[in-house]
């Protein structure tokens, strides 16, 4: 992840191997380049009581295995199509508003702390993401109500559109 204060590097998050492994020739000194950060939950204050014990914590890394070929993440929702499976359900999170842009993620509900990693660095800080009414309709969306989400995985034997807007 990039670091809140900086206007460059990498847009999207990654999660990185416990064992990295270098291939190529490399020069161990700062070429002040892309530069990549670990993230820190900041969650206390911010309106989801469930996801306080994880604050100034370094996020975990989990990847979803799936016995399908892919999965889908919909926001503001706890449900999943019919016929479709729950993966995990949580909120969404991502940068501070005021500051560079950031992806979204849904996070899980119970997030783990990662097990390595300084705590309250403050380079990427995931926040949760509140609704602001405007080209978002209120109702049905809520200002300033924190967004749930979900992750689905379809059956094996679907195909078309999950739902349009």
């Amino acid at each position: 992840s990039s670091n809140d204060g900086h206007s460059g590097s990498g847009y999207n998050r990654l999660c990185m191997p416990l064992d990295p492994q270098d291939q190529y020739s490399h020069n161990d000194n700062s070429q002040s380049g892309g530069y990549l950060y670990g993230a820190e939950y900041q969650t206390s204050g911010y309106g989801v009581r469930e996801i306080y014990g994880v604050n100034d914590y370094p996020v975990a890394c989990a990847m979803c295995e799936v016995s399908v070929p892919n999965v889908v993440m919909i926001p503001g929702s706890i449900y999943c199509p019919s016929q479709w499976t729950m993966e995990y359900s949580g909120y969404i999170m991502s940068n501070y508003y005021g500051n560079y842009k950031g992806e979204y993620v849904c996070v899980d509900r119970q997030p783990t702390k990662a097990t390595l990693g300084n705590r309250n660095t403050n380079h990427d800080r995931w926040y949760p993401t509140e609704m602001k009414c405007g080209d978002l309709p209120c109702p049905p969306f809520i200002e300033d109500r924190e967004l749930s989400c979900i992750v689905c995985s379809p059956p094996s034997n679907r195909t078309g559109a999950i739902y349009t807007r």
